[in-house]
């Protein structure tokens, strides 16, 4: 379920920030991945389980690293030929990642330099808090949606004070652990945050008005989408449901 989180309409949304370039060689490929080689692992670490999601550029699946026994979520590149934008999105994807240390951001594992290209994190069971705030089943309590509202203002703060920003900050991307605590994911169309910044980038429902209007933003927006968040715990209603356009 974890592709579903990440908004397939916007994933990788930083494509149409810069023209589509001539495609780079698998060698290309693993030769710029050498920054993150302290993260290196292959796919036969791991004991792949089942499907768990699909997306235009990525299946994930649930596994388990043969050596530690450790439940995870791996994400493997399926297209055969990347072009030079795309693999920069997933560059800056996998840099800020490796940036991020927070109780309340998903926690980050390693990736592959050699094909097939896989992006390993931690396997989170709760599901994301949209579908949470709808479930019957399982309810969230006053005080836990108070936790998780804290948990989520804290990890956003940590990519800020990092010079990042989310850019797609929503309830569908925020996992739950078993115990319901928050675990902000999805960062493909994060980035350091600069001055330049006046795409209309993120799901419309939680974007504020600058990045709709294509003016410039920086880390309030996120902050704005923030607030969605709260409004949709405080109701349990999506954002802004049946409009069309």
């Amino acid at each position: 379920r974890l592709e579903e989180l990440s908004g397939l309409q916007q994933k990788y949304a930083c494509l149409a920030e810069s023209p589509l370039q001539s495609h780079i060689t698998e060698d290309e490929i693993s030769k710029g991945l050498l920054k993150f080689k302290n993260f290196f692992c292959s796919i036969e670490d791991f004991s792949i389980e089942n499907l768990i999601g699909k997306g235009g550029f990525s299946e994930v699946y649930k596994g388990v690293h043969k050596q530690t026994s450790k439940v995870v979520a791996i994400k493997k590149l399926t297209m055969t030929r990347i072009d030079q934008t795309l693999y920069g999105c997933i560059l800056r994807e996998i840099e800020i990642f490796t940036k991020l240390n927070h109780f309340a951001i998903l926690p980050f594992i390693g990736l592959s330099e050699k094909p097939p290209f896989i992006i390993v994190s931690e396997y989170i069971p709760g599901g994301n808090l949209f579908d949470r705030l709808s479930s019957k089943t399982k309810p969230l309590t006053p005080t836990k949606k108070t936790i998780i509202a804290l948990g989520i203002a804290l990890g956003m703060q940590h990519m800020h004070d990092k010079g990042f920003i989310h850019r797609d900050l929503k309830t569908l991307n925020v996992l739950l652990t078993a115990d319901d605590y928050p675990q902000i994911c999805d960062f493909g169309i994060s980035r350091e945050v600069s001055d330049t910044m006046t795409g209309n980038i993120g799901t419309p429902n939680w974007m504020a008005p600058e990045v709709i209007e294509c003016k410039p933003y920086g880390t309030k927006a996120d902050v704005f989408s923030y607030g969605i968040m709260l409004w949709e715990m405080l109701t349990c209603q999506k954002p802004y449901r049946g409009l069309k356009n």
